[in-house]
């Protein structure tokens, strides 16, 4: 088991804090804005690894009010590659979340409206009839693209918005982010 924590220098603003750890149980994580000068600690882990987790905690946090969401990625993501996949939403709305990545990173995450089935794909353990029925005529807005780090991609990223709620039983309004780690 690892933990990873930034906090920012008591002599500057701090405006918040963020925890992630390696756990897969069903316990969210809340990933708030920080502000100042940061501090990475991380035990368990080589130091390769706690730069790049540190780095997707630094960019998620970066993108205000995320919160893990261990139950979206055993939905939606296969079983067999649990270990690569994570989950996030946030009650931001896609178009903001899109401006944000577009201006850290350009290119990509462009959003485009599909039909669910080809929003979340099929490798997931989720009811599609029911998926289908929550969305109805509606097209979830989907926008996908890379996180590179040193030129190379490490992460797919998949947003969709509105998201369905981890029951399947109602469309939430905010940003559902899909990672999947490519290292």
């Amino acid at each position: 088991m690892y933990s990873i924590r930034a906090s920012a220098n008591a002599g500057s603003s701090l405006r918040g804090w963020m925890q992630s750890t390696g756990q897969t149980s069903t316990q969210a994580v809340s990933l708030v804005s920080t502000h100042g000068s940061q501090m990475m600690y991380a035990t368990g882990l080589g130091q390769y690894t706690r730069m790049l987790l540190a780095g997707l905690l630094l960019l998620l946090s970066s993108l205000p009010g995320w919160t893990e969401s261990p139950l979206h990625a055993a939905l939606f993501t296969p079983r067999r590659a649990s270990a690569t996949f994570r989950a996030y939403v946030t009650p931001r709305p896609l178009d903001e979340v899109v401006a944000d990545l577009q201006r850290m990173t350009p290119g990509g995450f462009t959003p485009e409206a599909l039909i669910a089935a080809d929003a979340f794909g099929r490798s997931g353990p989720y009811n599609r009839w029911t998926l289908a029925r929550l969305y109805g005529a509606r097209r979830a807005r989907v926008a996908r693209g890379p996180r590179i780090d040193h030129g190379q991609v490490v992460e797919a990223w998949t947003l969709i918005s509105p998201y369905p709620s981890a029951d399947l039983g109602r469309l939430e309004p905010g940003t559902l982010l899909i990672v999947l780690d490519l290292r």
